[in-house]
């Protein structure tokens, strides 16, 4: 999904998480998201991937960012960049 919450006003963006997830079977599927929404996507997130010049050039586990780092995506993303 490629920026899927520009434009919308909160309750919107929330109905659309929610739906989403409802129809998602985790242990079988995979959500890809872009945005630059970061901190209205960052509760949902299990790994987070950096792109520049169309070429990964990090990817991690959210939750191991906040637990043995203590930073959020937002900070690691500044970090890396």
């Amino acid at each position: 999904m490629d920026e899927p919450f520009s434009g919308l006003d909160p309750m919107v963006r929330e109905s659309i998480v929610k739906g989403l997830i409802s129809f998602i079977d985790l242990e079988k599927q995979t959500v890809i998201l872009t945005t630059h929404e970061i901190h209205e996507v960052d509760p949902l997130l299990d790994t987070v991937m950096l792109m520049k010049d169309g070429k990964v050039i990090q990817m991690k586990d959210v939750e191991e960012l906040r637990q043995e780092r203590n930073i959020g995506v937002v900070e690691w993303m500044k970090e890396t960049y």
